[in-house]
């Protein structure tokens, strides 16, 4: 694993070495790993060579590279602008080995197996440190820093082998510098965005590193997520030793946090001074607790083969492919690695070859290089680029069609039943019924009556003899859509499944020329899916209609089709909002919209409705207090906590319930599966269910809690459109059982998507602030829009708001080819004539793109 912290200044960082290093000096456990060394640390990189720095890390050496300066001499010479006291100091990057490696070091039966285990780990970090020395580390110079280039790196290891639990964790802290050697020997600091941004990927190298020298020194390795275990090493003893973990863990349940920040400042809160332990004392310790959890020493003896374990082939080019473009359209070279490096834990491939697979892939034909408009350069499929390209010359192919064309009157008669329709209403209607061909396109905000106008539009065309279907791609916004605009409407995978063969070859169902799809929410749709349900329209001959924002929530697949679309075809746009009731509300979440967080923050704070509290807790306990108070208890669905992460809306429904049965507003409850349901609870429906009639997301109020004959626990709930749910949430699937329900006082922002109440409260994390979440997360209320977040959160908040996370696709760039290769010297002698072997025909031209 691989966590990285700033260090701040250097005279502030200069401290930190005493916890890196004086504890061997004292006595301290950590000497099982240094044992023998006067001092535990070791300089490493190109950097440090430069200016004469090799072996043990000294304090002056340290205190003087933090600084910017010349490591030799009292004092040093100053190497940067800026270098003293108040330099910034750099990064801690800190290596640790899986809990099973550190259980098979500690519980070693010999000295020796314990120092094979460790240099494992030492090779290691020294492959992840060359990975950073030739991506991440990148000198600034010229005024501002505004330039970059590649540099040498002054980094000092220290390997440690213990937590401050006392539990064994083998680790490195690796202290980069803020302080590089460019190519021409001048010295200038780093830019720390490449060492984050690569900061996965160097953590994948490191962990393919270790699983590879761990199968040459005879232990099984197996795969555990994105990283690996050892096969030999109970999953009880990882626990038994893992007490660092569930403080942790434990910190952030009870402030309802989560993510790296979030997990940063719970181990900062938890921390306590080492103990210093004796090496007998402590080593006596973990092999009677391993031992008493089935992993001793003579276990680990036993894990440990007489020859190398190999492991599985790497997966082909295909797979990693695939990998790469299940979640995103276009990826860096940085993605590369993490997926080659992820995928290399389980085989017997180490850091090096998966440099190998990274540079046979970036040279594989099927790999096409991108460039942005910045100059940044991406990579994608060919596959990707052909789906995409495919896509959208699909639709502009047909866009000018008049087939679906409609009849003045028919629009007439739709527009004269709703005399409150808006001239940009109007507008959209008359682009998606007369000025558009086969595809059509609507960017709608969030409140502006998209379900008002597809009314009208189905009307119209229905009038002239034309069949409108819906879909989305969940069943909430199915059911949305249908309700508000009378369109018969279904889940965008389930329609795909009726027109595509079956087992038997055939469809279940085809569409016509004379049909119109309606495709909902549109901009949740990934490029595969809205690729594969566009060609069955275009096929048919059918009329397709995009009704998406792009700047809402983006979708999980690949790609950004709808924003594609809309860019290619040209969109009618609805941005007059109609939900919030008060002007400034609106210009609020215009603003959010566009990324001006700053001006729709300041709005909330001068009304009042800008919440800061002390920590996370505190701000939950506010923003908990506030919504019970606020309340109306004969309207429940219209008060709605939001929140950007489970742990966060677990916290926050866990208060809720608190503050709940403190006024007595909680009945006769029900236990299912551990959890306690009461009459008068806020319930979420988190699947669909065509035999309850329930869409994932759906919020009710159950009313009602029984025990049948059956001993089996039936509710009834009272849905907030109106409707009786009735069900067995302890009944097993076998009997009709539905057990798919959550507490729902607050619900994430992709919940709420399509949810409008009117009274919303709205936590804010640095985990989930981003403008597109920031956008859907305000525009969620008629009345009032309440705004939670912690004084650390704070500080960066209008940055993270405004920060967009939008989903691109391959049209967003060009291609960018290599550099045409040296024309090859001239033979000395003529060479034999032959005949050419003939060019295979490319399935995918540049020229062409």
């Amino acid at each position: 694993m691989l966590s990285i912290s700033a260090r701040g200044s250097a005279s502030s960082a200069e401290q930190y070495y005493d916890h890196l290093a004086d504890e061997h000096r004292r006595g301290g456990p950590e000497d099982y790993y240094t044992s023998g060394k006067d001092q535990p640390g070791q300089w490493f990189g190109a950097g440090a060579e430069a200016l004469g720095l090799t072996g043990a890390v000294s304090r002056e050496q340290f205190g003087n590279a933090l600084r910017g300066r010349d490591t030799q001499g009292t004092q040093g010479r100053d190497l940067v602008h800026g270098a003293g006291d108040q330099h910034r100091a750099g990064w801690d990057l800190t290596f640790s080995v899986p809990k099973s490696v550190s259980l098979a070091w500690a519980m070693a039966p010999d000295e020796g197996q314990r120092a094979a285990i460790q240099a494992a780990h030492d090779r290691a970090v020294a492959a992840a440190l060359q990975h950073v020395q030739e991506h991440c580390i990148t000198a600034r110079r010229g005024k501002g820093g505004i330039e970059r280039e590649s540099a040498s790196m002054v980094a000092a290891v220290f390997a440690h082998g213990t937590s401050r639990e006392q539990d064994p964790q083998l680790h490195s802290h690796c202290m980069v510098m803020n302080l590089a050697q460019r190519q021409d020997g001048s010295w200038g600091g780093i830019e720390s965005r490449d060492l984050y941004q690569w900061k996965m990927a160097s953590g994948a190298i490191y962990r393919a590193e270790l699983a590879s020298q761990m199968r040459q020194l005879g232990f099984e390795v197996e795969q555990d997520r994105d990283a690996f275990r050892l096969a030999a090493v109970p999953r009880q003893a990882e626990a038994e030793f893992s007490t660092r973990r569930q403080q942790i863990e434990a910190a952030l349940q009870a402030h309802g946090a989560s993510g790296a920040k979030a997990s940063e400042v719970a181990a900062l809160d938890t921390r306590r001074p080492k103990e210093h332990v004796s090496q007998s004392g402590l080593l006596a310790d973990w092999q009677q607790r391993g031992a008493a959890c089935g992993f001793g020493p003579e276990q680990a003896a036993q894990a440990r083969q007489a020859e190398p374990v190999q492991g599985e082939p790497m997966p082909g080019r295909p797979e990693i492919l695939r990998t790469l473009t299940e979640t995103a359209s276009t990826f860096r070279q940085a993605d590369i690695f993490r997926a080659v490096a992820t995928m290399a834990q389980g085989t017997t491939m180490g850091a090096a070859g998966v440099r190998d697979v990274v540079a046979g892939l970036t040279q594989d034909r099927e790999i096409v290089r991108l460039r942005g408009a910045d100059g940044s350069t991406r990579y994608s499929t060919r596959e990707m680029i052909a789906l995409e390209r495919g896509m959208a010359d699909g639709a502009m192919r047909r866009q000018h069609e008049t087939a679906h064309h409609v009849s003045d009157h028919a629009i007439g008669q739709a527009m004269s039943a709703r005399p409150t329709i808006s001239d940009e209403q109007r507008a959209a209607l008359e682009h998606i019924t007369r000025q558009t061909g086969g595809v059509a396109v609507i960017e709608g905000m969030a409140g502006t009556g998209k379900s008002f106008l597809m009314g009208a539009a189905r009307e119209a065309w229905e009038a002239d003899g034309f069949q409108v279907r819906g879909a989305a791609l969940a069943g909430k916004a199915a059911q949305g859509l249908e309700e508000g605009s009378g369109i018969q409407s279904q889940t965008l995978h389930s329609l795909l499944a009726a027109l595509e063969p079956g087992p038997d070859g055939r469809a279940r169902e085809s569409l016509s020329a004379r049909d119109v799809v309606v495709i909902d929410e549109a901009g949740m749709v990934g490029s595969r899916q809205m690729a594969r349900l566009l060609d069955h329209i275009h096929r048919a001959g059918a009329k397709a209609v995009l009704i998406g924002d792009s700047r809402q929530l983006q979708p999980i697949d690949a790609g950004g089709a709808f924003r594609s679309l809309s860019q290619r075809l040209g969109a009618a746009e609805l941005t007059d909002i109609r939900r919030q009731r008060e002007d400034w509300a609106r210009q609020a979440v215009h603003d959010f919209a566009d990324g001006k967080a700053g001006a729709a923050l300041t709005a909330y704070q001068e009304r009042g409705l800008l919440a800061v509290g002390a920590d996370r807790q505190d701000s939950m306990r506010q923003m908990v207090t506030d919504w019970c108070r606020e309340r109306d208890p004969d309207r429940p669905g219209e008060s709605l906590m939001l929140a950007g992460t489970r742990v966060e809306v677990r916290r926050l429904n866990e208060l809720a319930r608190e503050q709940m049965r403190a006024q007595h507003r909680l009945g006769p409850a029900a236990q299912i599966e551990g959890r306690e349901f009461s009459e008068g609870e806020r319930l979420l429906f988190t699947r669909n269910s065509a035999a309850i009639g329930v869409k994932n997301g759906t919020l009710g109020t159950l009313t009602r809690v029984d025990l049948d004959r059956r001993g089996e626990w039936q509710f009834t709930v009272r849905a907030d459109s109106g409707e009786i749910v009735r069900f067995s949430p302890s009944a097993g699937a076998e009997r009709g059982g539905y057990a798919h329900i959550d507490h729902g006082y607050a619900v994430s922002a992709h919940k709420a998507q399509g949810v409008t109440v009117d009274r919303a409260y709205v936590l804010v994390s640095e985990t989930m602030s981003d403008r597109e979440w920031s956008y859907v997360a305000a525009s969620r209320s008629r009345d009032q829009t309440r705004i939670y977040t912690d004084e650390a959160t704070m500080e960066d908040l209008a940055d993270s708001m405004s920060r967009s996370r939008q989903a691109d696709t391959t049209l967003d760039y060009l291609p960018d080819p290599e550099p045409a290769p040296e024309p090859a010297p001239a033979p000395e002698e003529p060479a034999p004539e032959t005949s050419p072997a003939p060019t295979p025909e490319p399935e995918f031209e540049l020229e062409d793109y």
